[in-house]
């Protein structure tokens, strides 16, 4: 019964008919010797297409699987289906016809290593087709659970590749089986096989890095996976391996910091990625994302500044400020860096030593006059700084934004600052110079703006 050569696949592809028909038959042999050359079939790309062809191969080939009680048969009949999901297009498509779903997935707990193996090799072909549709329905049939279990129990290398990447491929943009894997306490299973498993395989780690970003969209999986050491872990990844996908890595960091604003002992993972903002060899795009993890992770964090001000980060954030895809993502940071630490005073300091003259053109954009305000309110309640903001113009900008006719959101941020630096007698004396702008104010249509013009007006002439 082998395949050797042209003229016996011409003869076999014409009997496909009457050989998918023995598997019905009631002697045993024959079906387990028909299952095994249906195997070899699969293997030859011309004879697999022509049973992939056939009318109602799979389902005949599936309702074998679902009697057969022979181990043999079921292991050649299991071989058969993966060779057809080979086929991305009509393979899987006369897989998924064939109701062949149900009996993949019951597959999987099945005693024998082999029978579950090359399930799960036909049900990753099937997923790596990203179709939402067959996602639902392999969530609904209970893939999900069963992936848990067998990731649980396994310590095999080469097969956790698979069952990771299967899990990964499954919650891939499909939030409700991000939220089965939590359900099913699977996050916590996949974030401490990572914990003890990583820097054994390269493409194993890859995969579970893949994996936790697509679970770390979902907020509740963010505190398992923050709480299993992973940042930790994957600071080492940063000092110890050249071969990473540092964009998967990065998006990952990104997703957790909003909740890692607390944890500490990450010195060696800000120091990489401290080292990627300064490298030209990393994308805009990913700089973005670094920056948004530093300022996440500074937030209401002191170590973490302090850390970072004695990288002297300050002087490339405020490099940075010249670039202008890195100006939110840096201003957000310098604003963190500037109070809730011992060593606030070196990045008020370095940011004066660099030149605050920069800031003043960023207020005609709201999302950056926020950010703007913040680090104004910080670096004005330190004498030694009023100087430095009244010789920059930035206070002298501050009070023009509010005449230039930007949104009206930033005239009211703008203006509630002017209010808060009131607090204190020198800029107080400063800003009284500028009543004549709150005048102008007046004058505009927008009955909001002449109010805010007329309270300030009021409010600074009384002083």
């Amino acid at each position: 019964m082998e395949l050797q050569n042209s003229e016996s696949n011409q003869m076999i592809q014409t009997a496909i008919p009457d050989l998918l028909k023995l598997l019905m038959d009631e002697d045993l042999v024959i079906v387990q010797q028909a299952s095994i050359l249906l195997a070899q079939m699969s293997r030859i790309e011309i004879l697999r297409s022509c049973l992939i062809e056939t009318e109602q191969a799979c389902e005949l080939i599936v309702n074998c699987l679902n009697t057969t009680a022979d181990i043999e048969t079921a292991r050649n009949l299991l071989s058969t289906l993966f060779g057809i999901s080979i086929n991305t297009n009509l393979g899987i498509n006369s897989i998924l016809k064939s109701n062949a779903l149900d009996p993949l997935i019951k597959i999987l707990d099945a005693p024998l290593d082999i029978l579950v193996s090359l399930s799960i090799s036909s049900l990753h072909n099937i997923l790596l087709r990203e179709d939402f549709d067959i996602k639902k329905q392999l969530c609904e049939t209970g893939l999900v659970q069963k992936l848990i279990s067998l990731l649980n129990k396994t310590e095999n290398i080469e097969f956790l590749i698979i069952l990771v990447d299967c899990l990964y491929l499954q919650t891939h943009h499909d939030m409700e089986s991000k939220k089965m894997v939590y359900e099913f306490g699977g996050t916590h299973i996949i974030s401490n096989k990572f914990m003890t498993k990583s820097f054994q395989n390269i493409k194993l780690d890859n995969y579970f890095i893949k994996l936790l970003k697509s679970l770390s969209v979902y907020q509740s999986n963010k505190p398992i996976i923050i709480n299993s050491g992973i940042l930790q872990k994957i600071g080492d990844f940063f000092s110890s391996k050249k071969d990473q996908n540092i964009q998967e890595i990065l998006i990952l960091l990104k997703n957790l910091s909003d909740q890692a604003s607390k944890v500490n002992y990450l010195e060696s993972l800000m120091a990489f990625l401290c080292n990627l903002l300064t490298t030209s060899e990393t994308s805009v795009l990913n700089k973005q994302r670094v920056l948004c993890i530093l300022a996440n992770l500074t937030s209401n964090n002191e170590n973490n500044k302090s850390f970072l001000i004695d990288l002297n980060i300050v002087f490339v954030l405020m490099e940075n400020l010249h670039k202008k895809e890195l100006i939110d993502e840096s201003l957000e940071l310098l604003k963190n860096l500037c109070h809730g630490s011992s060593k606030y005073f070196q990045v008020h300091e370095q940011m004066k030593q660099c030149g605050l003259e920069v800031l003043r053109n960023f207020f005609s954009d709201k999302n950056k006059i926020k950010l703007l305000v913040g680090i104004v309110k910080i670096m004005c309640k330190d004498d030694k700084n009023y100087e430095c903001l009244k010789n920059c113009g930035l206070i002298d900008r501050l009070v023009f934004s509010l005449c230039s006719r930007v949104d009206l959101e930033c005239i009211k941020l703008c203006s509630n600052c002017l209010l808060f630096l009131d607090k204190f007698r020198q800029y107080r004396d400063l800003i009284k110079k500028f009543l004549f702008v709150f005048k102008e104010m007046m004058a505009f249509e927008n009955v909001e703006i002449q109010n805010i013009g007329f309270y300030l007006y009021c409010h600074f002439v009384e002083d």
